[in-house]
């Protein structure tokens, strides 16, 4: 149920929907462009061979293709914020097993954890909007979230080499 008729971008940015979803999201953005970026050097300094890497990215490619199909119909039958805690949580539990691969089964593990979290997280990033603010100012609103999550995203890969090189 949307909670005006339609929502303005000014009416968006006060309401605490807007941020949980928008800064959620961004964190994603964040973590998921500095973790893919470097995810090959990940796993080669945590003894895992290269083919394990490509390996991960299809699975990644597939699993997270069907998390957005079930994510898109899930939601319309459970509230898009309950997806959303769960799927942060999963995708924070993927990101906290990380360092511990050592097998390729525990990679390929890995892998689809974070794909299921990820393109649900993706599919919520495009379902919110009309349904938390209408459909009329649904451009405006997406547009300053798409601005938050490229500018998170950015940040992703200086993070990581920073975070790396404290180990």
């Amino acid at each position: 149920s949307v909670p005006f008729a339609s929502a303005t971008l000014r009416q968006a940015l006060r309401s605490p929907t807007f941020w949980v979803f928008a800064l959620s999201i961004s964190l994603f953005g964040l973590v998921s462009s500095g973790i893919s970026l470097f995810q090959e050097d990940i796993f080669l300094s945590l003894g895992l061979q290269k083919k394990v890497f490509f390996h991960c990215q299809l699975i990644g490619l597939g699993v997270g293709l069907l998390s957005n199909f079930f994510t898109g119909w899930l939601a319309r039958k459970i509230s898009p914020q309950l997806i959303l805690s769960i799927a942060l949580a999963v995708f924070a539990g993927s990101l906290m097993t990380l360092p511990l691969l050592r097998t390729p089964q525990q990679a390929y593990l890995q892998a689809t954890v974070f794909a299921l979290a990820g393109g649900a997280i993706v599919v919520l990033f495009y379902l919110i909007w009309i349904h938390a603010y209408g459909p009329q100012n649904v451009g405006k609103i997406q547009g300053a979230v798409q601005w938050m999550t490229v500018i998170a995203s950015a940040f992703g890969p200086p993070i990581v080499i920073r975070g790396s090189a404290l180990f």
